[in-house]
């Protein structure tokens, strides 16, 4: 099983579009880049109070607020098929909450590799805001 590997490109358009929703006043509260082992493929993962409340009822329009922030930003890289929006509350957040805490428009990279947090296995992940 052969593990993909994250581009810069993408890590660099991903920071584009979260200034893209921070300007547009839909500023997640977590953003990370996550590997689903399962799918062996990674995926931007986006949560925040604009999306929840949005999620689960009306998705279409959540991924559309993505959709039209990455067109504003003019991505060439990253699109709305490498998103996966969730609620503050998914399990994965959740879980990883105690490990790292950001100021709630900041950016960072904190790489995490084969971890488990609170009982959930993490095979990789680069959170780049946890608010």
């Amino acid at each position: 099983m052969a593990e993909e590997t994250l581009v810069e490109s993408l890590v660099t358009e991903s920071v584009k579009l979260v200034e893209e929703l921070d300007n547009a006043g839909d500023s997640p509260s977590n953003v990370l880049w996550y590997f689903f082992a399962d799918a062996e493929e990674w995926r931007l993962v986006v949560a925040g109070p604009p999306f929840d409340l949005l999620l689960p009822k009306d998705e279409n329009e959540a991924y559309l607020k993505v959709a039209k922030a990455i067109t504003k930003a003019n991505l060439d890289s990253l699109s709305i098929a490498d998103v996966k929006l969730v609620r503050t509350d998914a399990p994965l957040l959740v879980a990883t909450r105690f490990a790292l805490t950001t100021q709630p428009r900041s950016l960072l990279r904190a790489h995490f590799r084969d971890n488990v947090f609170n009982g959930v296995f993490v095979k990789e992940m680069l959170v780049m805001r946890a608010a």
